[in-house]
């Protein structure tokens, strides 16, 4: 890679990681206000000029990130062992369960394949995407296998999260999405897909969305995050990277219906100490209390309305991206 090509990726690694940022923010807002009524057609778009004009385009990296675990939910409503309805007001820490590893494999593999299909439709040539990867710089780009479990942490991400790539995919890449990196210099993939994008004079598309599992209420109801969507790769552009642009989601997109129950599995009904709460207390902040909820899906229900949901992100996010072009 020439010293040209390393300072025009530079820039573009410092202009996207802002988007990152800010993508974050909209996330965290999400989840402290809770999935509500709101126009879901609404979008955050930057450099849109750069996805003007296109027609060739190869998907780099499709990925969803399944949030399994996330701590001081505000919990309304539960049910005891014997399925009845108890009203309760206490944060708690969540786990998802009842979604395994073949089924977000499922759900990811019907999301990659319908937005696939939506861009053809479209008037995209999707091209084969073993050109790229065989490229002599994105095959020694930073890539992880499918899936990666990224963990909450005490000084961290508050959730538990799992990344899921297509089956014909099989690894994950990161181009500062969700707060995650994918390293710097020649080892990131975004340095490989802008000479890519530039020689062969086709767009990179790496899209991203995140599931959540519970709303405002605490219901077990699935929403897309915010602040997720696709990033294009197009070259190295000028000094002001018009080349690249993102298309996000503004807005959680959702749905009312209810997959699955939320159980208070705190040990006899008392309230247990989380290790937030814990490292509080030896700090000297004083002790928090918190419950521990299972929030139990229906795998069946959980897949519908999933897939369902990723088709409707797929359409409004393919649909602003023809708009542009």
């Amino acid at each position: 890679m020439r010293l040209s090509t390393l300072f025009v990726t530079i820039t573009t690694i410092v202009i996207l990681t802002a988007c990152s940022d800010d993508m974050n923010e909209a996330q965290r807002k999400h989840r402290s206000s809770g999935v509500s009524a709101v126009d879901t057609t609404a979008y955050e778009v930057d450099k849109g000029a750069a996805f003007k004009d296109g027609k060739n385009v190869v998907i780099g990296s499709f990925k969803i990130g399944f949030l399994q675990e996330k701590k001081d939910v505000p919990i309304k409503t539960v049910s005891d062992k014997d399925g009845k309805k108890l009203a309760i007001a206490a944060p708690g820490d969540v786990k998802l369960t009842g979604v395994d590893g073949a089924l977000m494999q499922r759900i990811t593999d019907a999301a990659y394949a319908d937005f696939t299909a939506r861009l053809k439709k479209k008037g995209y040539a999707v091209t084969d995407r073993n050109a790229l990867l065989k490229n002599r710089d994105f095959a020694h780009a930073n890539k992880q296998t499918s899936p990666v479990r990224k963990e909450a942490s005490l000084f961290g991400s508050d959730s538990t999260i799992t990344y899921v790539a297509p089956s014909a995919h099989g690894n994950l890449y990161f181009v500062g999405e969700s707060g995650e990196s994918g390293g710097f210099g020649f080892s990131n993939p975004q340095v490989a897909a802008i000479n890519y994008a530039e020689e062969t004079k086709t767009q990179v598309l790496f899209v991203s969305y995140q599931l959540d599992f519970t709303d405002k209420e605490g219901s077990q109801k699935v929403s897309i995050l915010p602040g997720n969507g696709i990033r294009m790769i197009g070259g190295k552009g000028d000094t002001f990277n018009t080349a690249n642009g993102t298309i996000l989601l503004g807005q959680p997109i959702f749905s009312d219906a209810s997959c699955g129950e939320v159980i208070d599995k705190t040990a006899d009904g008392k309230q247990a100490k989380s290790s937030l709460s814990l490292l509080k207390a030896v700090l000297g902040g004083g002790t928090e209390k918190t419950r521990a909820f299972e929030m139990k899906a229906n795998p069946v229900k959980y897949q519908a309305v999933s897939v369902k949901l990723l088709a409707d992100a797929n359409e409004k996010l393919a649909s602003k991206m023809t708009s542009l072009r």
